[in-house]
């Protein structure tokens, strides 16, 4: 199989290299040619009458072919050429396997082989053992937290969705500490480091203002044993208020609810629930929602499976079905996302891993954008930057937040969760004031994003980040702490689906 053959097939996977140049056999003195003939392959794909290949091409063309300047291609070919200084002779399996065992203090890039005919099952490699400077160390743990999961993930074995999510969560220096079922990160600490573990990264709720949420809630007729009299009545009230509300957020909300109730209850019996799309989900309950929640806010909600620029800078393609867009620039193709969510119509696990992934890998671009070359940004801040992400299936309704705690160490924390109530009871025992909580503290977190987005887009705008010489010191914000985006594979696959 032609090198071009072979790119066609796997360009999803890492944009196919560093193995694109493994199956062309190149050695380092060829190192020109080879980036060369990755650029004529790449330009030949661009026409390819495959839309998602194509696209793909289109997109590394692009960003300047960028993808070959990642870490992890330069780390590539410095391990090929000591390699190669330590023997003259180097077949294709034995490069193979150095690739897949080459580590660093702070790097290590692994990549997915299919297995084939040509490629028989490799025996197992020596177990990898990371060593991060993250500096983050807990009691019951003996290494450091990044090393931990660096270490975790290159010795891990993607077998599901599941697997395949941690694997690429700890690549990427991440720690989801709000998943202990068994395969997750947390399964793999004591019972002593876990729980210093949960002390350490406990998140803290802020309080949220509920007084006219509250006043609201008074209006329901909770003593009405009918459900259609209680809906009407509560409703009738409701409309007819005077109460002071910003922009109608709260009043509108709790009608939109009762409304659900009254005009559209198919949605809340299993009948309904067994019919029901995605789409269903999306327009009758929760699009209404974001929407309102975010008026005047100056961010906007973009709807359906639409692409962040920075992320097609990166050669990568996750379709998010919301994107929380800041208004605040002047180009929106060129604005920060402050939010990602994706929907479904119901929770599997299978699904539930697929979304979680591409929102963490979506917002560690946007989050990286964001504190990169900003004057002033000291460590303690880009500590309370939390970009939000959520997963949302039917009802149900998980906001987890993603943010980096030290250099090279991003951590998942739970944010809130929320729930269209779905009966006359849930409606009597505050279910519309708990969900109108939620939303209110999944709106203060994306704003806290979009305040610090905007710091970094006037000091943009006025011309005032500096140009760093020998003599001038780096910027709090260029303290390396981010590392590298890094995918096993695509991740709009739909195997699951």
């Amino acid at each position: 199989m032609s090198t071009a053959d072979w790119l066609k097939d796997n360009y999803s996977d890492n944009n196919g290299l560093p193995l694109f140049f493994i199956v062309g056999d190149y050695s380092y003195i060829q190192k020109d040619t080879a980036e060369k003939d990755y650029k004529e392959t790449v330009n030949l794909a661009k026409e390819s009458s495959d839309r998602e290949y194509s696209n793909w091409a289109q997109a590394v063309i692009a960003s300047d072919f960028s993808v070959l300047a990642n870490t992890s291609i330069k780390e590539f070919w410095a391990g090929l050429l000591d390699h190669e200084n330590r023997q003259n002779s180097l077949n294709s399996y034995q490069k193979y396997k150095f690739i897949h065992s080459y580590s660093s203090s702070e790097k290590y890039t692994q990549t997915k082989r299919k297995q084939t005919r040509d490629h028989p099952s490799q025996p197992p490699r020596p177990r990898v053992v990371v060593d991060e400077i993250d500096g983050v160390y807990l009691q019951g743990l003996d290494s450091s937290v990044g090393s931990f999961i660096k270490t975790l993930a290159n010795n891990s074995r993607i077998i599901n969705r599941k697997s395949k999510y941690f694997a690429t969560l700890g690549m990427n220096s991440i720690l989801d500490t709000t998943d202990e079922t068994e395969g997750s990160q947390l399964s793999h600490l004591t019972e002593e480091a876990k729980e210093a573990c949960k002390e350490r990264f406990r998140s803290s709720q802020p309080t949220v203002e509920l007084e006219t949420a509250n006043k609201y809630e008074e209006f329901l007729f909770k003593n009405e044993k009918n459900y259609n009299m209680f809906l009407k009545k509560s409703l009738d009230r409701i409309i007819y208020s005077c109460i002071p509300d910003d922009n109608y957020i709260v009043r509108d909300i709790y009608q939109h609810i009762l409304k659900l109730h009254m005009f559209s209850p198919e949605m809340f019996t299993t009948k309904g629930r067994n019919f029901l799309s995605e789409q269903d989900y999306v327009i009758k309950c929760w699009g209404y929602l974001i929407e309102t929640i975010f008026r005047s806010s100056g961010v906007m909600a973009h709807w359906g499976d639409t692409i962040s620029s920075f992320s097609m800078e990166l050669g990568m393609h996750p379709r998010m079905d919301l994107r929380l867009i800041n208004l605040s620039v002047e180009d929106l193709k060129e604005a920060l996302d402050i939010g990602n969510a994706e929907f479904s119509r119901a929770e599997t696990e299978t699904k539930y891993y697929k979304d979680l992934l591409k929102l963490v890998i979506s917002s560690k671009i946007h989050l990286n954008e964001l504190v990169k070359d900003f004057p002033g940004l000291t460590s303690e801040k880009i500590k309370n930057v939390k970009m939000p992400l959520c997963v949302v299936a039917g009802t149900q309704f998980y906001v987890y937040s993603l943010s980096l705690v030290s250099k090279h160490l991003y951590v998942i924390q739970d944010v809130c969760d929320m729930s269209i109530p779905s009966s006359l009871k849930e409606l009597k025992e505050d279910g519309i004031l708990n969900l109108m909580k939620s939303l209110l503290l999944f709106k203060d977190t994306c704003l806290v994003v979009k305040e610090v987005a905007d710091q970094r887009a006037d000091i943009i705008n006025a011309n005032k980040i500096p140009k760093i010489g020998k003599n001038k010191k780096t910027p709090a914000a260029s303290l390396n702490w981010c590392t590298n985006v890094w995918t096993l594979s695509s991740l709009e696959d739909n195997d699951d689906e």
